[in-house]
């Protein structure tokens, strides 16, 4: 019997999908779901593979991973918010700021990622929802119900020593990071001045932000302004607003 990503929805509706709900998350489409609690907005996607996916992984489009992402409040909306769903806001798991991921307990060796649930028969598709099911339980629900704070989280990521800001380590793999970057890159300088005027360091903000302006060439090992004239201002306006915010030394 051939199989395809309906296959694993089924199972994952069966096993899956109640864990969830029960937990809070009431705002679906297809295999995204969001939960809507105070402080931060939760999401959980279950990704498929289209046919050149699936050939570049050596797996087949039954195949899933599982990620999860939450928006604590104090970081500010995109500059193109997410489109509402019936509960709310449904920003996308790539979008946010912590994202993690779920791991199989099994390594199929062809596989290139080892965060991928290899699915070739219905049964099969049954073990990985079952798994991923008690994977949610043991600590997926735990990871995703955290009381985010803007300070911990600033403090967290200065003291990182490398780039991957991991704040949880799972089994067999699985993660939970601040999607910050690399260690002063603008990506991360840019995070950093998010949390900072959360945590209501202003002069922390403004240094934070002018550092986000600038890109650094590996090469020549020199700094450089990357973005356009009217991304920059933007940046340059943040640091204006937060250097009077601080007031003098």
């Amino acid at each position: 019997m051939e199989i395809s990503a309906r296959t694993t929805t089924a199972a994952l509706r069966k096993h899956v999908f109640p864990v969830l709900r029960e937990a809070g998350f009431d705002d679906w489409a297809s295999r995204k779901t969001w939960r809507h609690r105070k402080g931060a907005i939760d999401c959980v996607e279950f990704r498929s593979f289209n046919a050149y996916h699936a050939g570049v992984l050596d797996c087949t489009t039954a195949s899933v991973s599982v990620w999860i992402g939450s928006w604590p409040s104090f970081f500010p909306t995109s500059e193109y918010p997410p489109k509402d769903g019936p509960k709310g806001p449904r920003p996308n798991e790539a979008e946010m700021p912590i994202r993690g991921q779920l791991a199989p307990s099994v390594r199929h060796s062809s596989i290139v990622s080892d965060l991928i649930w290899a699915i070739k028969s219905e049964k099969e598709a049954e073990v990985a929802a079952l798994e991923i099911s008690e994977q949610f339980r043991t600590y997926g629900l735990s990871w995703l119900s955290k009381e985010w704070r803007a300070d911990a989280l600033l403090e967290f990521l200065i003291e990182e020593p490398d780039g991957y800001a991991e704040l949880e380590a799972g089994p067999h793999g699985a993660y939970q990071c601040l999607d910050a970057g690399n260690t002063d890159s603008p990506l991360r300088n840019r995070m950093l001045g998010e949390l900072a005027v959360a945590s209501g360091n202003y002069k922390l903000a403004a240094e934070k932000y002018e550092r986000a302006r600038w890109a650094l060439n590996q090469k020549f090992n020199e700094r450089y302004l990357y973005l356009s004239e009217t991304e920059d201002q933007k940046l340059l306006d943040l640091v204006a607003r937060y250097e009077k915010l601080a007031g003098p030394n």
